[in-house]
């Protein structure tokens, strides 16, 4: 076999280009097909699989069968795959109850309905849950500028009974933005702001708000509207009084990105510690949409940058944000993947909710 080398030469370097390569960016697409409009109905790559068009139904279902002549058979483990589009999660339980489909994403509500089928489960978090109090200079609110103001927010919050109500209690409660297969995690700031509104209300009083503010957030419609309203009543405990503004999915992300709000409730994945503080805490990053920065902060992500897996700089860069309050992260909420394993094997995938194709395999 004939290969070739690319050389990509960057202007200053970046750990997480390798991250970004095993993602979508890194995704091979034929020449001809790129840029078409077909290719967004008929995909032309160079995996393991294509797809069958004539048996496809846009918003139904994807079928697959394995590419002739695939430089690695090895990981064509089926003829044929199918791909159902089940986006309501009480459809996607009754379709792996009654056998329709073989594996798929759950959540707490469908745990019972799922084990009571006899199915597998693996479970494993990948992402955050909580807020990001991206105005750390109060350019939008004076409050919010204020370390005071942004810890009270995080004593306020009763993580537990968020873990409880939200996720069911599959997870766990947390304090930082870094996952534990992070080299940026901290254990002793899982726990670094406990549930204390007595604290909170006197960080307000001592940053000059014992009667109280006014803050506003977007809610995501749908998805967001429990969550936030339990935010927005623990807040209210405090003397925080939430102006809730609701924001469609579709503009949910590019507007916390313009900095149209201070704060924001979202669900972000710990991704290694360069990627992450890339996506959080850099200035090129989308949440940090206000250009927050310190030079104590600066230094440390310039040495990440340099090195990617310089453990001192990532855990210096954690231990900051969070001691300075720039989330409210509260769960790590787990994933809760089901499988019919008398049918197949599946295997977690780090980071990632769906595992990848090749995590699963047909049962001899």
């Amino acid at each position: 076999m004939v290969g070739d080398t690319v050389e990509i030469t960057m202007a200053k370097p970046d750990p997480a280009l390798e991250y970004y390569l095993s993602q979508a960016l890194g995704l091979m697409g034929s020449p001809k097909a790129l840029g078409t409009d077909a290719i967004d109905r008929t995909p032309v790559g160079s995996g393991p699989y294509t797809m069958v068009a004539d048996q496809s139904v846009v918003g139904s279902q994807y079928v697959f069968k394995a590419r002739e002549g695939y430089w690695n058979p090895a990981l064509q483990k089926f003829d044929q795959i199918t791909l159902k589009y089940l986006q309501d999660v009480t459809s996607r339980v009754n379709a792996i109850s009654t056998g329709e489909v073989q594996a798929t994403l759950l959540d707490a509500t469908t745990v019972q309905q799922a084990e009571a089928a006899g199915l597998s489960k693996l479970e494993y978090p990948t992402d955050w849950q909580g807020l990001l109090l991206m105005d750390r200079d109060g350019k939008l609110s004076k409050a919010m500028g204020d370390v005071r103001v942004r810890q009270a927010i995080n004593y306020a919050i009763d993580r537990e009974t968020m873990l409880k109500s939200l996720g069911g209690g599959f997870g766990e409660v947390t304090s930082q933005v870094f996952g534990p297969a992070s080299t940026a995690y901290l254990p002793e700031l899982d726990k670094y702001y406990t549930y204390d509104p007595a604290k909170a209300k006197q960080l307000l009083a001592d940053a000059g708000y014992a009667s109280g503010l006014e803050i506003e957030m977007p809610v995501l419609t749908p998805g967001f509207e429990t969550l936030m309203t339990m935010v927005t009543q623990q807040l209210a405990d405090v003397g925080i009084t939430v102006k809730q503004t609701s924001v469609p999915g579709a503009d949910y992300q590019g507007m916390l990105g313009q900095g149209k709000f201070g704060g924001a409730a979202f669900n972000i994945f710990q991704g290694p510690s360069w990627v992450a503080s890339k996506l959080l805490i850099s200035t090129e990053g989308p949440y940090n949409p206000f250009d927050s920065a310190t030079p104590e902060l600066t230094k440390q992500l310039d040495a990440l940058r340099a090195n990617g897996d310089d453990q001192a700089a990532a855990q210096a860069i954690n231990k900051y944000v969070t001691e300075n309050a720039w989330f409210a992260p509260w769960t790590r909420p787990s994933q809760l993947y089901f499988y019919d394993a008398k049918k197949v094997t599946v295997t977690q995938q780090i980071q990632q909710a769906v595992p990848s194709i090749y995590n699963y395999a047909p049962v001899a």
